[in-house]
């Protein structure tokens, strides 16, 4: 095994990358100089490398197409093996990449068939009647729909409670409201006019666009804050007082050292976070 392979890469060498693991060689492609050249300089500083480009198939049933050979050659995350592997199982691999990619055909067409015939059903759904559609918006930003649907289910949903339902961008929408429900069951509304997620591991947005996306709209963000009345946190320190008795949570405690922050150093021997989070956590968790 080897990262720097002076010779020329052929059909059958197997190549590794740490993302999808080994592959064979199954075609070379556009080689105009037979001898691919590594030179070195120094400590390994790369100035000139081959000019062919590959196609592979990895033990996994993955495919690549037109690998660059500077890719492969540029170290790390790829090695260059010395091994070639035989013919057959290198037809071997072959054909379990054929049957891998018929097999995600028939999937992807079963998922196309599927999504359209819930997109047909959602159209015409009479739970969603009071909503409006994204091919109805006359021009409008999608955020705007998403938002206009966001307050007519919240306000179907919750009568008597008042939300504020903002279009930060064309691309977020902001829920706030003062006590009324947890933030739960206003998200087991909102999280459908969401497109996708964001993946921190990868720091990119993973798009999951949804047949109710297509319908009713959605954006990258809905984002929620529920704030809390002194009625409330009063509530919520009787009951933390009733959990954890007088002597960690005393009978001055108030809402106002809480929107001061005085209760944060509250107790702090007991709560590592200090009293207010904890706090925090009970009150999130009280219907008003």
């Amino acid at each position: 095994m080897s990262t720097i392979h002076k010779g020329a890469l052929v059909v059958g060498q197997i190549v590794e990358t740490g993302r999808n693991g080994r592959a064979v060689i199954t075609r070379v492609h556009d080689r105009s100089n037979k001898d691919s050249v590594i030179e070195l300089v120094g400590e390994g500083a790369i100035v000139r490398l081959g000019n062919a480009a590959f196609d592979l198939v990895y033990f996994s049933g993955e495919r690549s197409r037109f690998v660059s050979e500077c890719i492969i050659r540029g170290g790390l995350p790829w090695i260059v093996h010395t091994e070639v592997v035989t013919e057959a199982v290198l037809e071997n691999l072959k054909k379990s990449a054929d049957d891998k990619e018929r097999q995600d055909a028939e999937a992807k067409a079963r998922e196309d068939a599927a999504f359209a015939l819930e997109k047909s059903r959602l159209q015409e759904a009479p739970e969603y009647k009071h909503l409006k559609k994204v091919a109805d918006n006359k021009g409008k930003c999608e955020a705007a729909t998403v938002s206009s649907n966001i307050r007519a289910e919240l306000k179907k949903a919750f009568p008597g409670v008042k939300f504020s339902v903002k279009k930060l961008s064309f691309d977020c929408v902001q829920i706030s409201w003062t006590d009324g429900p947890i933030k739960t069951e206003v998200e087991a509304i909102s999280d459908k006019y969401e497109d996708g997620h964001f993946n921190s591991m990868e720091d990119i947005y993973e798009y999951n666009t949804s047949p109710f996306n297509v319908v009713y709209g959605g954006v990258k963000y809905v984002t929620t804050r529920r704030d809390y009345s002194d009625e409330l946190l009063e509530k919520g320190i009787v009951q933390a007082r009733k959990q954890f008795g007088k002597d960690l949570v005393p009978e001055d405690c108030n809402a106002e050292m809480y929107r001061s922050g005085a209760l944060s150093k509250l107790s702090r021997e007991y709560f590592m976070y200090g009293f207010e989070t904890e706090l925090r956590r009970i009150i999130a968790q009280i219907k008003a």
